[in-house]
């Protein structure tokens, strides 16, 4: 075979590679457009359950609606990061994920923020978490340590909360943390933060402890966990932590 008929012959093969390619890219974006479509628009795809797990402070009404979707609508149509990014601004979600379970049904999963602290805002208490992001406004405390001594400026729901004495704010929040670490969350009742020098909690309405916040926090609270747990539960009085030999003064 000469040069120039295996040149020909060449060119053949390529024109025929060429026009199957193209008819493979065709079918292909056919397909592709086809599965789309259905997947979009096919009433069998049209969302006959939306459920929410995880969730126990937020009504789950309250997370589908913010969520966008509703019955009937078809579950590829919405956005699941958009979904996403609604439910979220909920003060008490931390986090939610969307799964598709096919072919009608949509699951919404959330993480709650836990109420570890109420600031006392005047008459009022915000409720915030271990971060200090307000949860709520209340007018009536939970049962978990109250922080008292902040000038507060900022406590809009779903934002941290912020304060004029922002060291101090701090200084509670590091403190509410080392107390929830500690496992004291149940006994602590307040925490008085108006004096950095002198830190004040109310430990079961029994033992009022000084703490000063220029010790390492971390370390005075496992060793006032320690001495608390030497103190009978009937004793009371006072247990200063401020100094360099903490000691406990027993009033009854």
């Amino acid at each position: 075979m000469s040069t120039k008929d295996e040149i020909l012959k060449y060119r053949k093969y390529r024109k025929r590679r060429r026009a199957k390619i193209v008819l493979t890219v065709f079918v292909s974006t056919v397909l592709a457009a086809g599965i789309v479509v259905t997947l979009f628009f096919a009433p069998f795809f049209a969302a006959a359950e939306i459920y929410v797990t995880g969730n126990e402070r937020v009504q789950e009404n309250y997370i589908i609606a913010r969520s966008g979707i509703r019955l009937g609508d078809n579950i590829f149509r919405i956005s699941a990061q958009r979904m996403v990014l609604s439910i979220s601004e909920i003060p008490y979600i931390r986090e939610a994920n969307i799964r598709r379970i096919f072919p009608n049904r949509m699951r919404i999963w959330v993480s709650e923020n836990q109420p570890k602290a109420n600031v006392a805002i005047g008459e009022l208490f915000a409720i915030i978490d271990e971060r200090g992001n307000v949860l709520e406004i209340q007018q009536d405390p939970y049962s978990i340590p109250i922080i008292r001594g902040l000038n507060v400026d900022g406590q809009s729901p779903g934002e941290r909360i912020t304060a004029h004495n922002a060291a101090n704010l701090e200084i509670g929040i590091n403190l509410l943390n080392e107390i929830i670490a500690g496992e004291l969350s149940d006994s602590i009742i307040s925490i008085d933060v108006t004096n950095l020098t002198r830190i004040t909690m109310n430990f079961e309405n029994r033992i009022n402890i000084t703490v000063d916040s220029g010790y390492e926090l971390a370390y005075r609270m496992m060793f006032m966990r320690n001495i608390l747990d030497t103190i009978l539960p009937h004793e009371q009085g006072t247990l200063d932590m401020s100094l360099e030999h903490p000691y406990f003064q027993r009033t009854n």
